[in-house]
């Protein structure tokens, strides 16, 4: 999960959180408080159909979209065989920016984000880091609002016909079939495995695929 802290809000920050099951299943149940605040704040995403309970296998894809949606990955804490390095490799192979907190080479707990650090991740130090400096920032809320407008007119264009489809999307269409094929499968094929998860979800949205149990995919 990414949770929101003091920098977050200070910046019209806003939570995403990350599950390994359906958004209608709360894992583990203490977190549900933590949950209903941050969908009132953000929201929790899953590739994972309601109803589908936590499963082990479930986290390393979790762990995937999580990295595929962020600019920056840190690392407070992991030890040697911490699932968090496993979210690191990925957003270091994604091309993301990951950080990581040091700590006593001693530590058990801090095997990982040291070795992370030795591997290249930045070392960090404070929350500004987190940040875009402001030209970046500016930048940034430029983009958004483009692309804000840019997706209110395509889904303009949507509603009116489901055969618009972007480059990516058109590549994702010719992949997959009327019979069910597992996404990791599906992503093998794909040009861009940064932008496979991203199409896949967006295509989902426009009702032009529709996602089935087991990790599953097919056309509507």
């Amino acid at each position: 999960m990414i949770f929101k802290n003091g920098t977050e809000l200070k910046n019209d920050g806003y939570t995403l959180a990350f599950v390994g099951s359906g958004v209608d299943i709360c894992y583990l149940k203490e977190h549900r408080e933590l949950r209903d605040a941050i969908i009132n704040n953000g929201a929790v995403i899953s590739q994972f159909p309601p109803n589908t309970p936590a499963k082990a296998n479930h986290f390393p894809i979790r762990n995937y979209l999580m990295s595929a949606w962020s600019s920056k990955v840190l690392v407070i804490e992991a030890g040697g065989k911490s699932g968090s390095l496993i979210t690191a490799q990925l957003a270091f192979e994604q091309g993301r920016q990951v950080l990581a907190v040091p700590n006593s080479i001693y530590s058990q707990e801090s095997r990982g984000t040291n070795l992370l650090i030795a591997k290249g991740a930045e070392i960090y130090l404070n929350d500004r880091q987190l940040l875009l400096n402001d030209k970046k920032s500016f930048a940034a809320k430029t983009e958004n609002k483009r692309t804000s407008a840019q997706v209110k007119k395509a889904g303009k264009r949507i509603r009116d016909s489901k055969k618009i489809f972007s480059p990516l999307e058109k590549e994702l269409w010719e992949l997959i079939t009327e019979k069910p094929q597992h996404i990791e499968k599906l992503g093998l094929s794909f040009s861009s495995r940064l932008s496979f998860l991203e199409t896949l979800s967006i295509m989902e949205l426009e009702g032009k695929i529709k996602r089935l149990p087991g990790g599953m995919v097919c056309k509507t």
